[in-house]
């Protein structure tokens, strides 16, 4: 796909794979050495689960977003807007 696309968004949402912010490192890093020329934006969920639907703590969504930075992602999008809390990516 990265032949044919400039950015490519895995939806890559920890919670609902039980899975803690190394699963999104070592998910973000595939996609990345997958890609071709393509750039990859981590999508990350902004809450604990489908199931849980209760927001993640800024510091936890910070670590998210780090985790995907440590992956190799160029930029990282938060998933679900009415459910965050607003984080500062200029920490990143």
């Amino acid at each position: 796909m990265g032949k044919c696309l400039d950015v490519i968004i895995p939806m890559i949402y920890k919670g609902n794979y039980n899975a803690g912010s190394s699963w999104i490192q070592k998910t973000t890093l595939k996609f990345v050495k997958k890609s071709g020329h393509a750039k990859i934006w981590s999508g990350i969920q902004t809450y604990h689960s489908d199931r849980s639907p209760i927001k993640l703590t800024s510091s936890a969504l910070l670590k998210d977003a780090d985790a995907a930075a440590a992956g190799g992602a160029d930029g990282v999008i938060l998933f679900r807007y009415g459910l965050t809390n607003l984080i500062n990516f200029n920490k990143l």
